[in-house]
C-alpha cells in the first residue's frame, strides 16, 4: 500500500521465528509451507518481506504474486504471476528452457512467438507442469513461492496451488500464503487453506501490535516527538501499522483527514463487494460510531426478509466492519477513519434515504436508546423537538452511554426550544450534565453547568434526590481546580473572592472559611472563622457553619481535640437539619483535626461516610479527594496495603482527569508510601514525577507543599541525608493534610539526631511533647525521639522506658506503623531474660503483612540474635530462570514493564509473564512483596535506613 514513508520494523519475534525456521527447512531440502494471516493494515507482507530480505533468504529464488480484486474473475491470473516471477528472475539462459516440454504451461504463459493459445489445457495436466516447473527451478536453488493478498486468490489458481503445496515436501521449496481470513474467502481458496492446515503448515496468526512496541515504532520512526503527541500517536495505530503510518503521512493531498493508505485501502475493498454487502457497509458508515445491533440492521436493511443468521453469515465475509461483543452486540466500522471514506462515496440523495431508514428501524426496534439518540440527532430538522427530547432524556440515562454521551445528549437537549420554561427539568439535567463533566475531567465545565443549575429558581432539592444540592458540588469543584489559587504566589484577598451564587449566607461563610484554611494566612483564616461563627444569629440552619467556625478558630489555637469535637458536632447538625452540602464539608474538617488528637478512627468514619454518599451521588471530585484522604489515614493506622489501594483507586481518576494538581498529588502519595516500604528508588522518581507533573510549582500550593514535605521528609530521612532544618518557615501552613506537617518535627529531630545536632533535637523533643494534652499521639512521637537521643548517648535503660511509653500511646491513638517501629526499637534496648518471643513474633507478622521490608529485616536480625523462631513461609524455596531473574532485578530497581522489556528487548507481555512467573515460584502476589523478598535474597541490594543506630 503506497502512499507513505516506509516504517521502521519492530516487535513480531515469534513470528519471524516461525519464518526463519521455515525457510531453515527449505534450505535443508525438507520443504516448508506457511499461512500468514491478521486483518487489514497488520504488516502481514511487511513480516515475509523482512524475512526474505534477510542474510538467509540470499541465493535463494523468491516468485512471488499480489492477487487484486480485479484479477479474482480471471482464471489462472494469480498463477500466471508467480510463473512469470519466477522466469524474470532467471539468466537468459536457463529462461529459454524454463518451461521445455510443458506445453501445458504455454497456455497460461504465452511464452513462444505465434498467436497465443485459444484453449486452457486439463487442469490436471497444467497442475502437473507447474509442479514440474518449480521441481526444477528447487533442484538447482531453493524457491520460495510467496503469494500476497491471498483472500483475492482466483479458484483456478488455488487448486493448482493446492498440488504444488501437497507436492512440495522433500524439495528445496518454501510455500508462502499471506492473506487477511481466508476463511472468508472463495470456496477453493477455503479448502486449500484448509489443506494447508492439515498438512501440518506453520500457521502465524497476527495480533496487534502492543502499546509498548507501537511506542517503540514511534521513537525509531520519528524525530522527537513530545510525550502528549506519541499518546495521540499510540491511541491513532490502535495497534497496526498502516494507521501508524497514515497518520505519519498526515492527510491526502485532495484534503481528506483520512490518511492516505487508509483511502485506498478502503476504496479498494467497497469496490470488490456485491450491492447487498455495500448496502450493509454504507448503513454502518452513517450510523453512530456505537455500532448497531444486529436485528436492527436486518430490520432497516431488508425490511425483515432476511433471517439474523443470514445477514450476520453475509457480514462476517466483509473485512471493513466487524462484531463487536456485547451485551449487547453490535456490528461496527473497523476503523473509524473508513466512515469518512466510505461518506465520500455514498450519493447525498442515497445518504438521507439510509439515514430516514435506519432512524425508523430504530425507533421500531427501541432496544439501543443511545445508538437512536445518535441517529435521530443526525436527523433532528426532520424530528418534532417534544419527540426528540425525550430520545435524548432517555439515551443520557441509559446505562450503556458514555460520558462523552451524556455531555452530548444533555448539552443537547437543553438547547431545545421545549426545555426553556420548565426550570425543575433544566437543574436536574444541568446537575447531570456536571457529574458527567467531573468525570472526564471536564472541571472548568463541571463549575459553569453547576452555575446555570443554581441560576434556576427551583434550587430546593428533595433528600431522596439521586444528587446532592447543587452547592456542595460547584463549592468542592471550585475547590479542586484551584479557581480560587493564588497567582505567583500572591494570596488574593478573600473578601473579594465572587460567590454571587451562594444565596445562603451560612454556605458562603463556610465556603469563605475552607478557602482561606487551604491558601489563606493565620490572620485571614481567623477572620473567615470568626464570619462562620457568627452565623448562629440564622437559627437551625446557620448551626452548622458556626460550629464549623468554631472549629477551624480552635485549631488555630492549638485546641486540636476542641477542633475535632466541633467539627464532629457540625457534622451532626448538618445531618439533622438535611444539609447534604455542610455535612460533607465538615467531614472534612474531622479528616483534618481529629488525627492530631488520635482520633484517627473518627476521621476515617467520616471519610469513609463520605466516600460512601460521593459514590451515591456519582460525584467524581469528592470521589478522588475522598480516596486520598483514606489513604493517607491508612497510613497513619499502619494499615499500607489498605493505603495503597486507596491510593491505586485515587490514581484512576487522575489519569482520567487533565488535572496536573490531582496527578502531582497521587504521585507524592506513591512517593510516601514506596518510602515506607525502602522502595527508594522508586520513591524518587515518583516526587520527580510529581514535579514535572505540576509545572506551576508546589511549592506555589499549600495543599500539596504540605504533602510534599512529608514524602520528601520520609524519603530524605529514611535513606540517612535528611537535613535537619525540613520545616517550613510556619506550621501554620496546614493546607488540606495538617497531620502530615504536624509529623514534620518529629522527622526534623530524626534528621538532627543523625547529623549530631543534639540541640536542634531537643528542641524538636519540646515542640512534640508540648502537645500532650490538644494532641497526645504528636507528644508519643516526642517521647520515640527522646528515647532515641537517650539510646544514642548510652543510657539504655532511659531509652527503653521512653520507647515503651511511645509505644504503648501511639498503639493507643491507632498510629500502628510508627507503634510497632517504636516497640522494635524498644526491643532491642532490652537483655535476653526480658526479651518476650511473642512481642517480636507478633512485630515479624505485622512488617511482613504490610511488606515493610527494611523493619522487617530489622526485626528478623533481632529475633536470630536472641533465638526466637520466626514461623513463615519461605518465598525463596523456588529458582528463577535466568531471563526471569533479570526481570525481577529490573523490578525491583522500580522500572516499569515498558522500561524492562526496553533494557531487555522483549516485548511488554512477555515481561508480565515472566513476573507472574516469579510472583508464583517465590509465594508472592505483587511487585510490593517481590520488593521485600529482593531485599532479603538478591545481593548488591541498596536497603537505605531507618532509626537503628549506626555503628
Amino acid at each position: 500500500m503506497g502512499g507513505h514513508k516506509r516504517l521502521p520494523f519492530v516487535g513480531r519475534a515469534s513470528e519471524r521465528t516461525v519464518l526463519r525456521r521455515a525457510l531453515l527447512s527449505c534450505l535443508a531440502g525438507s520443504g516448508a509451507l506457511v499461512l500468514v494471516e491478521g486483518e487489514a493494515g497488520i504488516g502481514k507482507t511487511r513480516l515475509c518481506e523482512e524475512i526474505l530480505a534477510e542474510e538467509l533468504s540470499q541465493g535463494v529464488l523468491v516468485s512471488s504474486a499480489t492477487c487484486r480484486p480485479a484479477t479474482r474473475a480471471i482464471p489462472y491470473a494469480a498463477l500466471s504471476a508467480l510463473l512469470r516471477s519466477a522466469i524474470d528472475k532467471m539468466s537468459p539462459a536457463k529462461k529459454s528452457g524454463a518451461s521445455l516440454g510443458l506445453q501445458a504451461l504455454e497456455g497460461v504463459l504465452h511464452l513462444k512467438d505465434g498467436p497465443p493459445v485459444e484453449q486452457l489445457p486439463p487442469e490436471a495436466m497444467l497442475a502437473d507442469a507447474v509442479s514440474e516447473f518449480f521441481r526444477r527451478l528447487s533442484d538447482h536453488q531453493p524457491v520460495v513461492v510467496f503469494l500476497d493478498s491471498a483472500e483475492l486468490l482466483d479458484e483456478p489458481s488455488a487448486r493448482v496451488l493446492a498440488v504444488l503445496a501437497d507436492r512440495s515436501p522433500g524439495r528445496k521449496m518454501f510455500v508462502l500464503l499471506c492473506g487477511r481470513d481466508l476463511r472468508t474467502a472463495a470456496p477453493d481458496v477455503k479448502r486449500l487453506r484448509a489443506q494447508l492446515l492439515l498438512s501440518d503448515a506453520e500457521h502465524v496468526r497476527m495480533p496487534r501490535l502492543d502499546d509498548a512496541e507501537v511506542m517503540k515504532l514511534i521513537t525509531r520512526a520519528v524525530h522527537g516527538p513530545s510525550d502528549a503527541g506519541r499518546a495521540r500517536l499510540v491511541k491513532a495505530a490502535q495497534g497496526l501499522p498502516l494507521y501508524l503510518a497514515g497518520e505519519l503521512a498526515g492527510p491526502a493531498s485532495f484534503g481528506s483527514d483520512v490518511p492516505p493508505t487508509v483511502q485506498v485501502l478502503v476504496e479498494e475493498i467497497n469496490a470488490q463487494l456485491d450491492s447487498e454487502e455495500q448496502e450493509l457497509v454504507q448503513m454502518l458508515a452513517l450510523s453512530p460510531g456505537r455500532g448497531i445491533a444486529p436485528e436492527a440492521l436486518t430490520e432497516a436493511l431488508f425490511d425483515g426478509g432476511k433471517k439474523l443468521d443470514e445477514i450476520t453469515r453475509l457480514a462476517a465475509g466483509i473485512p471493513l466492519i466487524k462484531l463487536e461483543s456485547g451485551p449487547p452486540e453490535r456490528w461496527v466500522l473497523r476503523h473509524p477513519a473508513y466512515a469518512q471514506v466510505l461518506s465520500e462515496i455514498i450519493a447525498e440523495t442515497e445518504r438521507q434515504r439510509m439515514r430516514r431508514k435506519l432512524t425508523a428501524a430504530l425507533r421500531n426496534h427501541g432496544r439501543d436508546p443511545v445508538v437512536l439518540a445518535e441517529q435521530c440527532l443526525a436527523l433532528r430538522n426532520e424530528i418534532d423537538g417534544d419527540e426528540l427530547a425525550g430520545v435524548l432524556a432517555a439515551a443520557a440515562e441509559c446505562h450503556d452511554a458514555s460520558y462523552e454521551d451524556i455531555v452530548q445528549f444533555l448539552t443537547e437537549l437543553l438547547a431545545l426550544p421545549v426545555l426553556h420554561n420548565d426550570q425543575r427539568s433544566r437543574q436536574l439535567r444541568y446537575e447531570q450534565l456536571a457529574a458527567a463533566q467531573q468525570q472526564l475531567g471536564d472541571l472548568e465545565g463541571a463549575d459553569a453547568s453547576l452555575s446555570r443549575a443554581l441560576e434556576q429558581e427551583a434550587v430546593v432539592r428533595t433528600p431522596g434526590g439521586d444528587l446532592a444540592s447543587a452547592r456542595v458540588q460547584i463549592g468542592l469543584t471550585s475547590w479542586e481546580t484551584g479557581k480560587y489559587a493564588p497567582v505567583s504566589g500572591q494570596l488574593p484577598d478573600p473578601s473579594g473572592i465572587d460567590l454571587p451564587l451562594f444565596h445562603d449566607p451560612s454556605y458562603r461563610a463556610v465556603m469563605k472559611l475552607l478557602w482561606c484554611s487551604r491558601h489563606g494566612t493565620a490572620d485571614q483564616t481567623r477572620s473567615a472563622a470568626a464570619e462562620a461563627t457568627s452565623c448562629s444569629q440564622f437559627g437551625k440552619k446557620g448551626q452548622a457553619a458556626a460550629m464549623m467556625g468554631r472549629s477551624v478558630e480552635a485549631a488555630l489555637d492549638g485546641a486540636y481535640r476542641q477542633a475535632a469535637f466541633h467539627a464532629r458536632d457540625a457534622r451532626a447538625a448538618a445531618r439533622a437539619s438535611n444539609q447534604v452540602d455542610l455535612r460533607i464539608l465538615a467531614s472534612l474538617l474531622i479528616f483534618r483535626f481529629a488525627p492530631l488528637t488520635g482520633g484517627v478512627g473518627l476521621a476515617t468514619e467520616a471519610a469513609e461516610e463520605m466516600l460512601a454518599e460521593s459514590e451515591a451521588m456519582g460525584l467524581p471530585t469528592p470521589q478522588y479527594a475522598t480516596h486520598i484522604w483514606l489513604s493517607i489515614l491508612r497510613h497513619l493506622q499502619g494499615n499500607l496495603t489498605a493505603a495503597e489501594q486507596h491510593r491505586q483507586l485515587a490514581s484512576l481518576s487522575a489519569a482520567a482527569s487533565a488535572s496536573a494538581r490531582t496527578q502531582a498529588k497521587t504521585a507524592l502519595l506513591a512517593a510516601l508510601l514506596q518510602a515506607e516500604r525502602g522502595e527508594f528508588a522508586r520513591a524518587g522518581a515518583s516526587l520527580a514525577a510529581a514535579q514535572r507533573s505540576y509545572a506551576k510549582g508546589i511549592e506555589d500550593d499549600a495543599q500539596l507543599y504540605s504533602l510534599a514535605l512529608y514524602a520528601k521528609a520520609v524519603v530524605s530521612v529514611q535513606l540517612g541525608d535528611g537535613k535537619p532544618h525540613i520545616l517550613p518557615d510556619t506550621l501554620q501552613l496546614w493546607g488540606t493534610y495538617p497531620q502530615t506537617i504536624a509529623m514534620l518535627p518529629f522527622l526534623s529531630g530524626l534528621a538532627a539526631l543523625r547529623q549530631g545536632d543534639m540541640r536542634l533535637a531537643a528542641s524538636r523533643i519540646d515542640e512534640l511533647k508540648g502537645h500532650q494534652v490538644e494532641s497526645p499521639a504528636l507528644a508519643a512521637l516526642g517521647f520515640r525521639l527522646q528515647g532515641l537521643v537517650a539510646l544514642q548517648r548510652g543510657d539504655v535503660q532511659v531509652a527503653g522506658e521512653s520507647l515503651r511509653v511511645a509505644a504503648d500511646s501511639l498503639d493507643q491513638f491507632g498510629l500502628r506503623l510508627y507503634a510497632a517501629q517504636t516497640r522494635l526499637e524498644w526491643a532491642e534496648t532490652l537483655p535476653d531474660a526480658q526479651l518476650a518471643g511473642d512481642t517480636v513474633g507478633r512485630l515479624l507478622e505485622y512488617f511482613g503483612s504490610q511488606q515493610v521490608g527494611w523493619w522487617l529485616q530489622r526485626t528478623r536480625r533481632l529475633a536470630r540474635r536472641h533465638r526466637i523462631p520466626e514461623t513463615r513461609v519461605r518465598r525463596d524455596g523456588a529458582i528463577l530462570t535466568q531471563r526471569q531473574a533479570d526481570v525481577v532485578r529490573l523490578a525491583v530497581e522500580g522500572l516499569s514493564n515498558a522500561e524492562i522489556a526496553s533494557r531487555l528487548f522483549l516485548s511488554e507481555r512477555t515481561v508480565e509473564t515472566h513476573l507472574h512467573a516469579a510472583y508464583s515460584r517465590l509465594n508472592i502476589a505483587s511487585r510490593i512483596g517481590l520488593t521485600a523478598w529482593a531485599m532479603e535474597n538478591l545481593p548488591n541490594l541498596s536497603t537505605g535506613t531507618d532509626t537503628e543506630p549506626g555503628p
